[in-house]
């Protein structure tokens, strides 16, 4: 499933240095030679220099990548994004259902001493801070409210601990062991001294029965 997941990103770029200019240029410039007057009249009266200032800050910390996936996604608009319409481009919401279900499948390899591939740590450390056994046992009605609320804990951080390592020593259960043949001889012979239950009589053989009373008694 981690493979289908956009990879989580902080809601905020808080500390990062501003998007270069020439970089909001090659932004600015792409989305113009896209949408032509489109994008033109969406701008119109704001100042150049005003609106790279102002892509550059809220750009602030977004990656090649980040961008690139922006971009992309206008090839499928009709109408040129505002600039939050771009961010949330860049940066999708996340699914959440998706990543609680993933947090499920981790922590459920990871008690079986498994390793596996978490899509970000926040994952991995929101689903601690749920607590494993509510997690494992919850459906994603039950949890959702109480999910959003250990993803927007994590949200809030800029870094995040390393995942530490499945527990080691996990052993699958015992195959079932065979009774002793001293055992199993008591036990067949407890069976054999059990009174068995009467057959039933079947209803041919009461018919039969009733005749041959009708018969011996007229």
């Amino acid at each position: 499933m981690t493979g289908s997941l956009t990879l989580w990103q902080p809601k905020s770029s808080k500390g990062a240095a501003p998007m270069s200019v020439e970089s909001v240029r090659t932004i600015l410039a792409t989305l113009q030679a896209r949408y032509g007057n489109k994008f033109a009249d969406l701008w119109r009266g704001v100042p150049p220099a005003s609106l790279e200032a102002v892509w550059s800050e809220d750009l602030a910390g977004f990656t090649v990548a980040e961008i690139k996936r922006g971009l992309d996604a206008c090839k499928h608009r009709d109408w040129p994004p505002t600039l939050p319409e771009f961010i949330n481009l860049c940066r999708p919401a996340m699914d959440m259902e998706r990543v609680f279900l993933e947090a499920q499948e981790g922590i459920r390899a990871r008690d079986r001493g498994q390793p596996y591939k978490w899509t970000h740590p926040a994952l991995y450390w929101a689903a601690v801070d749920f607590g494993a056994s509510d997690l494992m046992r919850m459906t994603w009605r039950e949890a959702r409210h109480r999910w959003q609320l250990c993803m927007d804990k994590q949200g809030r951080r800029d870094t995040w601990p390393a995942i530490p390592a499945p527990p080691a020593g996990y052993l699958p259960p015992p195959e079932p062991k065979q009774a002793p043949a001293a055992v199993r001889e008591q036990l067949r012979g407890l069976l054999q001294q059990m009174p068995r239950a009467p057959r039933k009589t079947t209803p041919a053989e009461m018919t039969n029965r009733v005749q041959q009373y009708q018969a011996s008694n007229p």
